[in-house]
This record gives C-alpha cells, structure tokens and sequence, in this order.
C-alpha cells in the first residue's frame, strides 16, 4: 500500500509550491494498519488523481470522505487522518485559498508529530504548512516548519529520497531570511548546498544585499556584492539577461565616481546582453536612462538628449510607478538640455511634464519631487519673474516637513 500523504507525483504542476515527487515506502517506515485500508486507499487515489487533473471539486470531495472515514477508525489511525488533511489543504492552496489550506495543513502536521514523530509524511507536511504560511507573507511562522522539514531530512540521511526535500528545505530557509534582512542566517543556509545548486540562491541573496546597501546609501558596501553576483551569474550563463540589473547599478557606481570610461563598458555590455536576449525587458529603459544622465555629465548634449528621449519612449511602453518616474526623470533631463542652452520657454513645459508625471507616481509630499520644483525654482528666477515662485514655496514646505519629522525621530532611529 502507498504511504499515506506521500504520494507526491499526482499533485498538480501548478502548485510550485508543492514538493516534488519524493515519497516512497521504502523509506518512509511502517505505519499502522487501517481497517478499510482499501476503501481508504481508493478514495485517496481518487482525490489524488483528481487533484492532479486540477478538478478540484472531485478532488475535495472524496479526499473529505477520506478523511471521514479515517476519523471514523480508532485513535491509532491518526496517520490517515493527517494524510487526509494534508491533501485537502494542498487543494486549497492550488485554488489560492492560502488562509484554508494554512489551517488545514496545521492540523495535519500536529497529527503526524504526535503519532509519527520524525517521519517522512511529517516532514512533507511541514514543508507544505511553511509554503502556505509564505504565501500568507507570514514568512516568520513559515521559518520553524522550514526548519522542521530540514532537520527530519537531515536525520535520514541515509535515505536518498531525502536528498530532495533537505535542498528545498536549506532554499527555502535561505530565501526567507533574505527576504527578512537576515543574511548572515541566509549564507548558514546556502553553505550545505551543492556549488552549483546553491549558485542561483547565492546570485539572489547576493543581490538582496547589495540592494539593502544601496537603499541606505552605502554605494561602497554594495559595490564589491555586486561584483561577487555579476562573477558567480556570469560563470554560470554569460548571457543571462539578469545579468543587465547589476551591470546597470555597478556602471552607476563608477560614473558616481567619475570613472566614465568603466561605467561607459559596463552599460554597453548590460545594453548588448538586453537587447540580444530581452529586448522587450524593462531594464533597457533604465539603461538608457543611466547611459543618458552620464552623457549629460560629460556634456555630450545631443548623444544625452537622443539617449534620454529612447529612455522616454521605452519608459512609455510600460505601466506602474516606475514607468512613470522614468518617464519624469527623461522629461526632466530633455528639458534640462534646453534649460542649459537659455532655452528657457522650451523647456518649462518638459520640467512641468515631469513633475505631474512624478507626483503620480509618489504623491505630492515626497522628498524625490525636490528636484524637479528646484528646476522649476531656477528656471522662473533665470527668467527673472516677479515674486517667489510658487515651486520654491513647494520645495522649501517639503523640506521644512522632511526637517521636522526627522526631528521627531527617537534618537536610535534617525539616520
């Protein structure tokens, strides 16, 4: 008889979520007998068929009478009801119905802990309560059933079987405290890994880190992670069109610091990889962008201006707030190529563009408005308007407000 609950090869392939084919019984020890096992058993391979088929109403249907049978058996038969409960809560989450699927699966795992202890069904179950609760984004409460799955993998080592659930296990667990901020336990997690499985999860977390840095304007501490991605991604696939993000922020880095010449080679390389590979990816806007501010800074005005208004047609081609801080900042540096040339008239209706464009996208109370109502400040004193303009009052509320809620801040939480 199939082991109750293991029987992973007839889960639907949507559910990404779910772990692969694994359980066998030769591996996953004996469990006791059920007094309709075989009534038991062909309402489980229906639901289980029927899961796989993704008809999930059958599918609930005759896992609930499996259940209800197995509920109907002695106390010893607890194994059949967790089993029961688990293939109803991965129904669930196939449908999406995450809060569901997360109560059924506890259920299940507290049944197999207290009558199986560390055995395999127990294990898959406390994988797939972890994956439900991620779904949920209640990564913390995933972190201990991750952790669960891992240490029953662990303690079988002598079952090959297991290999598989113990590297989804260290993933998983890799990739949440990543996406909790939590590096150091994310690298403990990627270190059993093998070299080259663990290389796309060392890629992310790599890039996790350099952008936590950045976000905080530590350019220099994000500088060598970003080195570290580009060599380990660029040693597994070259032309890997991932490879333009970091291209992209390192070349910023070094025209930041005015090394032109290696921000130029870098952008190029991103730019070549983009369009050769995903010329429809948004990361060739940003490009573009980035090619477009160093021209400017090199006063390289007509390659600046046709760069930034490539930079605006491909912005235009997408939707979102980034689509529309792109195209602000685009706007912005088209007019401020005629701004410099004294083409004043020219240019207010660009710098009036960008800034509608950017308070669609963050509100009008958001500090990255700064500098476009200061462009719009210069621009109306250089035309020597009467009176303060009223994007100088704009800029100086926003600073004033930037100011004091900073001001506010407990001491340990201010920058």
């Amino acid at each position: 008889m199939a082991v109750p609950g293991a029987d992973a090869r007839a889960r639907s392939r949507r559910g990404r979520w779910l772990l692969p084919a694994l359980w066998a019984l030769a591996w996953a020890g004996p469990l006791p007998v059920l007094a309709q096992a075989g009534q038991w058993q062909a309402l489980y391979q229906q639901a289980l068929s029927a899961h796989a088929a993704q008809a999930y109403g059958p599918a609930q249907a005759a896992a609930r009478q499996a259940l209800e049978l197995a509920r109907r058996q002695p106390q010893g038969q607890q194994p059949y009801v967790a089993s029961s409960l688990n293939l109803l809560g991965q129904i669930e989450q196939d449908q999406g119905h995450h809060a569901a699927a997360a109560d059924l699966l506890a259920q299940a795992l507290a049944l197999s802990e207290a009558s199986l202890g560390a055995h395999a069904n127990t294990a898959s179950m406390a994988w797939n309560l972890g994956n439900a609760l991620t779904a949920l984004g209640r990564e913390r409460e995933a972190l201990p059933h991750y952790r669960r799955s891992l240490e029953i993998a662990q303690d079988r080592a002598a079952d090959a079987g297991m290999a598989a659930l113990r590297e989804q296990s260290l993933r998983a667990l890799a990739r949440l405290h990543s996406a909790l901020g939590e590096h150091a336990q994310a690298q403990a997690y990627l270190q059993p890994l093998p070299q080259a499985g663990g290389a796309p999860m060392q890629w992310r977390l790599l890039l996790a880190q350099a952008a936590q840095h950045s976000r905080q304007g530590e350019a220099d501490l994000a500088e060598p992670l970003l080195r570290r991605a580009l060599a380990l991604q660029g040693a597994v696939d070259p032309a890997d069109p991932a490879l333009a993000e970091p291209l992209n922020e390192l070349g910023l880095w070094h025209a930041g610091r005015k090394e032109y010449a290696q921000a130029a080679a870098l952008f190029a390389q991103a730019q070549q990889i983009t369009e050769a590979h995903a010329p429809d990816d948004p990361a060739l806007a940003r490009l573009l962008a980035s090619r477009a501010r160093m021209a400017q800074a090199l006063r390289q005005d007509e390659q600046a201006r046709a760069l930034h208004a490539q930079a605006l047609a491909r912005y235009g081609r997408e939707t979102g707030t980034e689509a529309l801080i792109g195209q602000a900042d685009a706007l912005n540096g088209l007019a401020s190529l005629l701004y410099q040339k004294r083409r004043f008239k020219e240019a207010e209706p660009g710098f009036l563009q960008a800034l509608e464009r950017m308070e669609l996208a963050v509100g009008r109370d958001d500090a990255r408005l700064l500098p476009l109502l200061d462009n719009l400040a210069a621009l109306h004193r250089s035309q020597a308007r009467a009176g303060e303009s009223v994007h100088a009052r704009r800029a100086a509320a926003l600073r004033e407000a930037g100011r004091l809620a900073a001001a506010a801040l407990p001491a340990s939480a201010a920058p």
